[in-house]
């Protein structure tokens, strides 16, 4: 059964527009992620306090974080590459594998950590390093969302004869992106 396939829009630079948009629009978001890093790094350095309000943020929720992210992204690779070999069946299973732990992601952050952290008074009130942790995480989560809603449209488009490669793929990039913000706000805010 032949299925359909997503128009290869391919800009003359021999790159897929959909990946090529994605990597123009990620070059935008290194700018505003790496305003935000460097901010964090700077006040991990100037600020006196860092170290001591750091030691009072979720480590554990924190760590299984990057874990979860983690194991997410290797789903979203593994989803291209079962496309790649026309295995549909487990490319939607890996996309949607990805999806749950996006959610996952999101419900310990702000269902678990941020209330937890806020019973004990840590707010936004409390200092520099919670604005920070909370602007940035809380950014961070947005990012999350998106690339979750992102890979909904691509998993009902997989239950269509749509198979959306280059989509797939912009949208794989977009992931490891946020995976890779992930990898430098877990040890600014976590470890001390």
């Amino acid at each position: 059964m032949a299925h359909a396939q997503e128009l290869e829009y391919v800009e003359p630079t021999g790159i897929a527009t959909p990946k090529l948009g994605m990597w123009l629009f990620l070059s935008g978001e290194t700018v505003l992620f790496g305003g935000v890093i460097m901010t964090i790094a700077m006040f991990r350095i100037s600020f006196p306090g860092w170290n001591e309000a750091s030691e009072h943020t979720n480590t554990i929720v924190g760590s299984v974080n990057t874990f979860v992210l983690l194991t997410s992204s290797m789903l979203v690779a593994l989803a291209h590459k079962m496309t790649s070999l026309e295995k549909f069946g487990t490319a939607k299973l890996c996309i949607l594998g990805c999806i749950l732990l996006g959610i996952l992601f999101v419900a310990l952050k702000w269902g678990v950590e941020w209330p937890g952290e806020i019973s004990h008074g840590y707010t936004v009130q409390s200092g520099p390093f919670w604005q920070l942790y909370y602007g940035a995480t809380g950014l961070h989560a947005v990012h999350v969302i998106l690339g979750i809603l992102a890979f909904t449209v691509i998993l009902v488009l997989y239950m269509g004869n749509w198979r959306p490669k280059y989509s797939l793929e912009a949208t794989a990039l977009y992931w490891h992106f946020v995976d890779i913000v992930w990898l430098f706000l877990w040890p600014l805010f976590y470890l001390s």
